[in-house]
């Protein structure tokens, strides 16, 4: 083999593996917020390009289903609320990097996570589907496209010691908790 062939070998090589590299992973979670509230969510990681896609589903308690779009390069959570035909857009601190951890601690937990911390909504403010893109995104508009779309900011209600952090502004886990209480 002569060098031109094995830098082409060494190009698909590397073609392959960054294509590998970019598929999104897959987890699951059984979170639990008190008063014998469980809700189960699937996630969607993409690294590479800074989203996840969060599928919450409710197995007891008050939980709302919601699917939520967490776009980390542009600093938004979308959260869509199908019974009330309702996306819900919160500005976000929270990192993947964060959420990452928050996976981390459920996977050492074999999957539990217990909810320490909850919002309510300060504020709402009802947004024009066409100022979507312009406003947070190509990505959040497409999620929210056919949804009466509400700009709200969160009132914690209570914080816990270890949840300030990693629960803060608008965190995944604790994101679902919006539709309960800003519908």
């Amino acid at each position: 083999m002569g060098m031109e062939d094995f830098k082409k070998v060494v190009a698909v090589v590397l073609a392959v593996f960054s294509v590998a590299t970019a598929l999104p992973e897959f987890h699951r979670f059984e979170t639990h917020y008190g008063q014998n509230t469980i809700a189960v969510e699937k996630v969607e990681i993409d690294r590479d390009e800074q989203y996840a896609i969060v599928t919450v589903t409710a197995l007891s308690g008050t939980i709302i289903p919601t699917v939520n779009f967490h776009d980390f390069a542009a600093g938004y959570t979308a959260i869509k609320d199908d019974k009330r035909e309702r996306c819900y857009i919160l500005k976000t601190a929270h990192t993947l990097e964060e959420m990452m951890n928050n996976f981390k601690q459920s996977v050492e937990r074999n999957g539990f996570f217990q909810i320490t911390q909850e919002f309510t909504c300060k504020s709402k403010e009802f947004i024009p589907n066409e100022e979507l893109s312009e406003r947070y995104g190509d990505r959040i508009a497409n999620f929210c496209d056919d949804y009466e779309v509400v700009y709200s900011t969160q009132k914690y209600l209570k914080k816990a010691k270890r949840s300030v952090k990693m629960l803060s502004g608008g965190a995944m886990i604790c994101g679902i908790c919006l539709s309960l209480w800003c519908g």
